[in-house]
Protein backbone atom coordinates (compact mmCIF):
# COMPACT_ATOMS: atom_id res chain seq x y z
CA UNK A 1 0.00 0.00 0.00
CA UNK A 2 1.30 3.44 -0.93
CA UNK A 3 -0.19 6.49 0.75
CA UNK A 4 -0.83 9.02 -2.00
CA UNK A 5 -1.89 11.77 0.37
CA UNK A 6 1.07 12.40 2.67
CA UNK A 7 4.80 12.46 3.23
CA UNK A 8 6.45 12.05 6.62
CA UNK A 9 8.68 14.36 8.66
CA UNK A 10 10.26 12.98 11.85
CA UNK A 11 12.32 15.27 14.04
CA UNK A 12 15.12 13.73 16.08
CA UNK A 13 16.87 17.06 16.64
CA UNK A 14 15.99 17.74 20.26
CA UNK A 15 16.92 16.57 23.73
CA UNK A 16 15.16 16.36 27.09
CA UNK A 17 15.03 19.04 29.76
CA UNK A 18 15.72 16.36 32.37
CA UNK A 19 19.41 16.02 31.43
CA UNK A 20 19.30 12.23 31.45
CA UNK A 21 22.49 10.16 31.39
CA UNK A 22 20.80 8.22 28.59
CA UNK A 23 21.50 11.16 26.30
CA UNK A 24 25.18 11.60 27.05
CA UNK A 25 26.33 10.01 23.78
CA UNK A 26 23.13 9.58 21.75
CA UNK A 27 19.99 11.47 20.72
CA UNK A 28 16.73 10.57 22.40
CA UNK A 29 15.51 9.01 19.13
CA UNK A 30 18.03 6.16 19.41
CA UNK A 31 17.49 5.36 23.10
CA UNK A 32 16.89 1.58 23.46
CA UNK A 33 13.41 0.48 24.52
CA UNK A 34 12.41 -2.97 25.81
CA UNK A 35 15.78 -4.38 24.78
CA UNK A 36 14.86 -4.82 21.12
CA UNK A 37 13.69 -1.43 19.87
CA UNK A 38 14.86 2.16 19.58
CA UNK A 39 12.38 4.98 20.11
CA UNK A 40 12.53 6.06 16.47
CA UNK A 41 11.16 2.63 15.45
CA UNK A 42 7.69 3.74 16.53
CA UNK A 43 7.19 6.83 14.32
CA UNK A 44 8.89 5.04 11.41
CA UNK A 45 6.60 2.03 11.84
CA UNK A 46 3.49 4.20 12.19
CA UNK A 47 4.33 5.82 8.87
CA UNK A 48 5.21 2.51 7.21
CA UNK A 49 1.92 0.97 8.35
CA UNK A 50 0.05 3.96 6.88
CA UNK A 51 1.76 3.46 3.51
CA UNK A 52 3.85 6.64 3.71
CA UNK A 53 6.83 6.03 1.42
CA UNK A 54 8.65 9.37 1.61
CA UNK A 55 10.04 10.23 5.05
CA UNK A 56 12.52 12.90 6.10
CA UNK A 57 14.32 12.43 9.43
CA UNK A 58 15.90 15.55 10.93
CA UNK A 59 19.35 14.62 12.22
CA UNK A 60 20.79 15.91 15.51
CA UNK A 61 24.46 16.73 15.96
CA UNK A 62 25.23 13.42 17.71
CA UNK A 63 23.70 11.31 14.96
CA UNK A 64 26.10 8.33 14.80
CA UNK A 65 23.92 5.84 16.70
CA UNK A 66 20.83 6.97 14.81
CA UNK A 67 22.44 6.52 11.39
CA UNK A 68 23.76 3.12 12.47
CA UNK A 69 20.28 1.97 13.47
CA UNK A 70 18.15 3.40 10.67
CA UNK A 71 20.61 2.92 7.81
CA UNK A 72 18.94 3.07 4.40
CA UNK A 73 15.49 2.48 5.89
CA UNK A 74 15.32 -1.02 4.41
CA UNK A 75 13.69 -2.53 7.50
CA UNK A 76 10.77 -0.11 7.10
CA UNK A 77 10.46 -0.49 3.33
CA UNK A 78 12.01 2.93 2.69
CA UNK A 79 14.96 1.88 0.51
CA UNK A 80 13.15 2.96 -2.63
CA UNK A 81 13.91 4.40 -6.05
CA UNK A 82 11.03 6.87 -5.73
CA UNK A 83 10.63 8.55 -2.39
CA UNK A 84 12.27 6.63 0.44
CA UNK A 85 14.17 7.76 3.52
CA UNK A 86 15.93 11.12 3.61
CA UNK A 87 18.35 12.05 6.38
CA UNK A 88 18.06 15.83 6.45
CA UNK A 89 20.20 18.28 8.43
CA UNK A 90 19.15 19.74 11.74
CA UNK A 91 20.25 23.02 13.31
CA UNK A 92 21.41 24.16 16.71
CA UNK A 93 18.56 24.37 19.22
CA UNK A 94 16.82 27.72 19.49
CA UNK A 95 15.41 29.32 22.63
CA UNK A 96 12.34 27.11 22.42
CA UNK A 97 10.94 25.84 25.73
CA UNK A 98 10.92 22.26 26.95
CA UNK A 99 8.37 20.05 25.28
CA UNK A 100 8.55 21.83 21.93
CA UNK A 101 9.79 19.60 19.12
CA UNK A 102 9.35 21.10 15.66
CA UNK A 103 12.04 23.76 15.49
CA UNK A 104 11.04 26.19 12.77
CA UNK A 105 14.68 26.58 11.77
CA UNK A 106 14.83 22.88 10.85
CA UNK A 107 11.62 23.12 8.83
CA UNK A 108 12.89 26.16 6.93
CA UNK A 109 16.27 24.51 6.23
CA UNK A 110 14.51 21.53 4.68
CA UNK A 111 12.02 23.43 2.55
CA UNK A 112 13.16 21.46 -0.51
CA UNK A 113 11.75 18.24 0.99
CA UNK A 114 8.28 19.77 0.95
CA UNK A 115 8.65 21.60 -2.35
CA UNK A 116 9.56 18.45 -4.26
CA UNK A 117 6.57 16.48 -3.02
CA UNK A 118 3.27 16.33 -4.85
CA UNK A 119 1.39 15.03 -1.80
CA UNK A 120 -1.15 17.41 -0.23
CA UNK A 121 -0.27 16.68 3.43
CA UNK A 122 2.76 16.37 5.71
CA UNK A 123 2.63 14.11 8.78
CA UNK A 124 5.03 15.47 11.44
CA UNK A 125 6.13 13.37 14.42
CA UNK A 126 8.61 13.41 17.27
CA UNK A 127 10.34 10.32 18.67
CA UNK A 128 10.08 10.08 22.46
CA UNK A 129 6.28 10.04 22.83
CA UNK A 130 5.43 6.69 21.31
CA UNK A 131 2.18 5.01 20.33
CA UNK A 132 0.74 2.69 17.69
CA UNK A 133 -1.81 4.66 15.69
CA UNK A 134 -3.58 4.25 12.37
CA UNK A 135 -2.32 7.47 10.77
CA UNK A 136 -4.75 7.11 7.89
CA UNK A 137 -7.60 7.69 10.35
CA UNK A 138 -5.98 10.97 11.42
CA UNK A 139 -5.29 12.01 7.84
CA UNK A 140 -8.93 11.36 6.91
CA UNK A 141 -10.15 13.31 9.96
CA UNK A 142 -7.91 16.22 9.00
CA UNK A 143 -9.14 16.14 5.42
CA UNK A 144 -12.79 16.08 6.52
CA UNK A 145 -12.31 18.93 9.02
CA UNK A 146 -11.21 21.38 6.35
CA UNK A 147 -8.54 22.69 8.74
CA UNK A 148 -5.05 23.73 7.67
CA UNK A 149 -3.43 21.75 10.49
CA UNK A 150 -4.55 19.02 12.90
CA UNK A 151 -2.68 18.42 16.17
CA UNK A 152 -3.05 15.04 17.90
CA UNK A 153 -3.34 15.03 21.70
CA UNK A 154 -4.21 12.82 24.64
CA UNK A 155 -5.28 13.45 28.21
CA UNK A 156 -2.24 13.75 30.48
CA UNK A 157 -2.02 10.93 33.02
CA UNK A 158 0.81 12.49 35.05
CA UNK A 159 2.63 15.79 35.54
CA UNK A 160 5.42 16.26 32.96
CA UNK A 161 7.48 19.42 32.42
CA UNK A 162 8.75 18.25 29.03
CA UNK A 163 5.38 17.98 27.29
CA UNK A 164 3.27 20.65 25.60
CA UNK A 165 -0.12 21.71 26.93
CA UNK A 166 -2.75 22.53 24.30
CA UNK A 167 -5.58 25.00 24.88
CA UNK A 168 -8.59 23.82 22.87
CA UNK A 169 -11.96 25.57 22.53
CA UNK A 170 -15.41 24.01 22.41
CA UNK A 171 -15.15 23.65 18.63
CA UNK A 172 -11.98 21.58 18.88
CA UNK A 173 -9.80 24.40 17.56
CA UNK A 174 -6.39 25.17 19.05
CA UNK A 175 -6.20 28.53 20.84
CA UNK A 176 -2.89 28.35 22.71
CA UNK A 177 0.12 26.28 23.76
CA UNK A 178 2.39 26.27 26.80
CA UNK A 179 5.21 24.18 28.23
CA UNK A 180 4.44 21.55 30.85
CA UNK A 181 1.32 19.51 31.61
CA UNK A 182 -0.44 18.34 34.76
CA UNK A 183 -2.88 15.48 35.18
CA UNK A 184 -5.96 15.92 32.99
CA UNK A 185 -4.47 18.52 30.63
CA UNK A 186 -4.62 18.21 26.86
CA UNK A 187 -1.09 16.95 26.16
CA UNK A 188 0.41 17.15 22.69
CA UNK A 189 1.62 13.82 21.33
CA UNK A 190 4.18 15.52 19.07
CA UNK A 191 2.14 14.45 16.06
CA UNK A 192 0.37 16.71 13.61
CA UNK A 193 -0.86 16.79 10.02
CA UNK A 194 -0.46 20.01 8.07
CA UNK A 195 -1.41 20.97 4.54
CA UNK A 196 1.81 21.05 2.51
CA UNK A 197 0.92 24.37 0.88
CA UNK A 198 0.18 25.85 4.31
CA UNK A 199 3.56 24.64 5.58
CA UNK A 200 5.33 26.30 2.65
CA UNK A 201 3.49 29.56 3.43
CA UNK A 202 4.55 29.28 7.08
CA UNK A 203 8.16 28.79 5.98
CA UNK A 204 8.00 31.98 3.91
CA UNK A 205 6.18 34.12 6.48
CA UNK A 206 7.88 33.12 9.75
CA UNK A 207 11.57 33.19 8.85
CA UNK A 208 12.28 35.92 11.41
CA UNK A 209 10.99 33.61 14.17
CA UNK A 210 13.04 30.59 13.11
CA UNK A 211 14.38 30.08 16.65
CA UNK A 212 10.89 29.09 17.86
CA UNK A 213 8.93 25.87 17.72
CA UNK A 214 6.30 25.63 14.98
CA UNK A 215 3.34 25.91 17.38
CA UNK A 216 5.06 28.66 19.38
CA UNK A 217 5.52 30.70 16.22
CA UNK A 218 1.91 30.19 15.15
CA UNK A 219 0.40 30.91 18.57
CA UNK A 220 -0.27 34.57 17.83
CA UNK A 221 -2.02 33.66 14.58
CA UNK A 222 -4.34 30.86 15.70
CA UNK A 223 -7.20 33.20 14.81
CA UNK A 224 -6.01 33.31 11.21
CA UNK A 225 -4.70 29.76 10.77
CA UNK A 226 -7.27 27.03 11.31
CA UNK A 227 -5.64 24.49 13.63
CA UNK A 228 -7.88 21.57 14.56
CA UNK A 229 -7.33 18.95 17.28
CA UNK A 230 -7.79 15.18 17.41
CA UNK A 231 -7.97 13.27 20.68
CA UNK A 232 -6.24 9.89 20.72
CA UNK A 233 -7.51 7.47 23.37
CA UNK A 234 -5.08 4.59 22.90
CA UNK A 235 -1.91 3.81 24.84
CA UNK A 236 0.70 6.61 24.85
CA UNK A 237 4.19 6.12 26.31
CA UNK A 238 6.40 9.13 27.02
CA UNK A 239 10.14 8.64 27.62
CA UNK A 240 12.03 11.66 29.00
CA UNK A 241 14.58 10.27 31.47
CA UNK A 242 15.90 6.99 32.84
CA UNK A 243 13.16 7.07 35.50
CA UNK A 244 10.34 7.44 32.96
CA UNK A 245 11.98 4.82 30.72
CA UNK A 246 11.97 2.34 33.61
CA UNK A 247 8.40 3.12 34.64
CA UNK A 248 7.00 2.91 31.12
CA UNK A 249 8.83 -0.39 30.58
CA UNK A 250 7.27 -1.77 33.77
CA UNK A 251 3.82 -0.59 32.64
CA UNK A 252 4.16 -2.80 29.58
CA UNK A 253 4.29 -5.91 31.75
CA UNK A 254 0.51 -5.46 31.79
CA UNK A 255 -0.58 -7.46 28.74
CA UNK A 256 -3.56 -5.18 28.10
CA UNK A 257 -1.25 -2.18 27.85
CA UNK A 258 1.29 -4.06 25.75
CA UNK A 259 -1.38 -5.23 23.31
CA UNK A 260 -2.31 -1.61 22.55
CA UNK A 261 1.28 -0.64 21.77
CA UNK A 262 2.11 -3.83 19.87
CA UNK A 263 -0.89 -4.45 17.66
CA UNK A 264 -0.15 -7.33 15.23
CA UNK A 265 -2.20 -5.55 12.56
CA UNK A 266 0.23 -2.62 12.79
CA UNK A 267 3.61 -4.19 13.60
CA UNK A 268 6.46 -2.19 15.11
CA UNK A 269 9.53 -2.89 13.00
CA UNK A 270 13.17 -2.46 13.95
CA UNK A 271 16.64 -3.08 12.57
CA UNK A 272 17.27 -6.73 11.76
CA UNK A 273 20.44 -8.10 13.37
CA UNK A 274 20.20 -11.72 12.24
CA UNK A 275 19.70 -11.55 8.49
CA UNK A 276 21.16 -14.49 6.53
CA UNK A 277 24.43 -14.01 4.64
CA UNK A 278 24.48 -13.47 0.90
CA UNK A 279 24.08 -16.57 -1.25
CA UNK A 280 25.63 -16.62 -4.70
CA UNK A 281 24.28 -19.11 -7.23
CA UNK A 282 24.97 -19.77 -10.87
Amino acid sequence: MINRKAIGYITANYSSTYGSVLLKDRPIASVPFLGRYRLIDFPLSNMMNAGIKTVGVVMPGNYRSLIDHVGSGKDWGLDRKKGGLFMVPGNAYGTTKGGMRFLLRDIISNKTLFQRSDKPYVVMMGTNIIFNMDLNTIIDAHENSGAQMTVVYCKATRNVDDETKLEINENGRLTGVSAGVVYGDNASMDCCIVNRETLLEIIDHYQAADYLDLLEALQGDFGNIDVCSYEYKGEVVGVFSEKSLYRRSMDLLDQTVADQLFDPERPILTKAHDVPPSRYAT
